[in-house]
């Protein structure tokens, strides 16, 4: 295992510890959909990507048009 693989891992475990704690924050899932998109495990990335704009932009948003922001972000990464 490459010592980026382990840290990535290691990532991917304290913010799904954090997430377990804070299932609210935006940020928490913004930063593990981060350390899953690094380790290779888009799906879940992309989930949690999605999860984090949901819990931004349900304060400061119109939900339309935050889902069409995830879209284009969304086409961009593919």
């Amino acid at each position: 295992i490459s010592l980026g693989l382990v840290g990535s891992e290691m990532c991917i475990r304290d913010s799904s510890r954090a997430k377990d704690l804070c299932p609210m924050s935006a940020s928490v899932h913004a930063s593990l959909a981060f350390a899953k998109h690094l380790a290779g495990h888009r799906q879940d990335a992309i989930e949690l990507y999605h999860s984090a704009l949901v819990r931004a932009c349900a304060r400061v948003c119109v939900p339309g048009v935050c889902l069409r922001r995830a879209c284009m972000c969304a086409r961009a990464w593919l």
